[in-house]
């Protein structure tokens, strides 16, 4: 896999890895813990890279490769049960703590959904229910993703 990686670092293209739980029976779950990705954040320091839903269970994991490698970033698909709310409060004020999110990675964390499974708009509530700072909300919500793509400039390039 490194020459593509290569090839998407010299042409500013991001990759997605799937990370976490997998609900695939056969998927071993291992195999897509944060930590298997960080040989490819450090050999590749301009590539931008995303780990799909926190890394969960591992969220702690993601959130500590994230503040070690400014290029990583993860994305809240696929976070909740039947609860959105009560999950996102679990995830970012138990699992972690709420300053990680809005002091220390809220620059590299995306909104997602992984719609139509899950909706949008129960997740939008919950994240905005967090009690976090009105900058760190509008970063996850919109902005962090266009940074991602490449569509706005990414300040740790600079």
């Amino acid at each position: 896999m490194f020459p593509i990686y290569e090839l998407c670092q010299k042409y500013g293209k991001p990759i997605t890895f799937h990370a976490g739980l997998s609900w695939q029976p056969n998927a071993i779950c291992e195999f897509a813990r944060p930590v298997h990705f960080e040989p490819v954040a450090a050999t590749f320091p301009k590539l931008r890279i995303s780990l799909a839903h926190m890394g969960f269970p591992w969220i702690a994991e993601t959130c500590a490769l994230l503040a070690k490698y400014p290029n990583m970033y993860a994305d809240t698909a696929a976070m909740y049960f039947d609860s959105a709310y009560e999950f996102y409060k679990y995830m970012f004020t138990k699992a972690i703590d709420a300053t990680w999110l809005d002091r220390g990675i809220r620059h590299q964390v995306m909104f997602g959904t992984n719609y139509p499974r899950w909706h949008g708009k129960r997740a939008i509530h919950a994240l905005e229910m967090l009690g976090l700072r009105e900058e760190t909300v509008e970063l996850i919500k919109g902005r962090n993703a266009l940074e991602f793509l490449g569509e706005e400039e990414a300040t740790w390039l600079s």
